[in-house]
């Protein structure tokens, strides 16, 4: 964080290069506290004409752009899973592959937790990937879909963007496609007519505002942002995976076929944990792959500012598993 004046706070979210002010609150830890700022509060601020409004509300299109990109080139986020269900669904895959295959060869397991992980990310390298993700026009359609939910009606605004050349102009087919893809039923849905149009320039400003002049104001003082990314962000979680993803794509090589490698960031949480499974026929190319993974991992990458907290190693194969089976069973009698 960096000192400024009051007086440049207010010239900065008067003039719109910042979206607004920020609170902080403290979310405690085992031995220390967290900060994370609140960008949920309302200020006036120039680019919405003087009206109240919230930095985050200020990035829901561009929250909603990124998640477009997200799901059409799942590539920009690497490894990244956003929930359990994530999580089960690549084991799941990758469990079956080695079934199919009849590979019952051992597995060994890396954690990895990355430290400071929206602290130490450079805003520069950051905002240079996404210029490269943010590219052209796109509309951001938003519609109210209506359900039955416990004898009443449940109302819920949605938002979805796509590029110019996606937009399905025809509300009736959107909607047709939407509920296949999302196995929607007993529902109707309401057109809000009007939607917004939002081009790559646009976009970037608003990120640019959103890193590098993050205005948080402490008690009567005011500070700037000036390494790192705002927890408490609604694109903070979605910027931290692009980022780590573009990492992984030139810093660590997987083999998909016989390996798998996981990554989650938490929402409001500084940890980002990965798993590497790594297996060999012979155990010394793979204690020797390992060992590699971990000087990678553990000398962290000095281009990203980026450390880690020491690696574990834990091994599961059958026969380890049939010798503790066996030990618990002893233990009981």
């Amino acid at each position: 964080m960096r000192k400024i004046s009051s007086e440049e706070a207010e010239k900065k979210v008067s003039s719109g290069v910042a979206l607004g002010f920020a609170s902080l609150r403290f979310m405690p830890k085992s031995s220390s506290l967290r900060p994370i700022v609140n960008l949920s509060k309302r200020t006036k601020v120039a680019s919405s004409g003087y009206r109240e409004s919230s930095v985050n509300w200020q990035l829901l299109d561009l929250q909603n752009v990124l998640t477009y990109e997200r799901l059409r080139c799942p590539g920009i986020v690497g490894a990244s899973v956003f929930s359990l269900d994530d999580v089960y669904t690549v084991w799941k895959k990758f469990v079956d592959s080695r079934r199919t295959r009849g590979d019952d060869r051992p597995l060994y397991f890396v954690k990895v937790d990355i430290e400071n992980c929206y602290d130490s990310i450079d805003q520069q390298k950051l905002y240079d990937i996404l210029s490269t993700v943010i590219q052209g026009k796109y509309v951001i359609r938003r519609y109210v879909s209506v359900v039955e939910a416990g004898g009443r009606l449940r109302r819920t605004y949605h938002r979805d963007a796509t590029s110019l050349a996606d937009f399905q102009p025809s509300f009736v087919r959107f909607v047709k496609d939407r509920a296949e893809e999302r196995g929607s039923h007993d529902a109707f849905f309401v057109d809000q007519v009007l939607h917004a149009h939002e081009d790559a320039a646009s976009l970037l400003c608003k990120l640019r505002s959103h890193l590098f002049h993050s205005v948080v104001k402490v008690g009567r003082r005011y500070f700037v942002q000036s390494q790192g990314l705002a927890q408490g962000s609604a694109v903070s979680t979605l910027l931290c995976n692009i980022y780590y993803g573009k990492m992984e794509a030139s810093y660590i090589t997987v083999c998909w076929e016989t390996e798998l490698l996981m990554r989650q960031v938490h929402l409001c949480v500084s940890t980002l944990v990965t798993f590497n499974i790594l297996k060999c026929f012979l155990l010394l190319p793979v204690l020797l792959y390992i060992q590699c993974f971990h000087a990678v991992v553990w000398q962290g990458h000095t281009s990203r500012s980026m450390g880690y907290c020491p690696p574990t190693l834990g091994q599961n194969n059958a026969e380890n598993f049939r010798q503790r089976k066996n030990r618990s069973k002893n233990s009981g009698k």
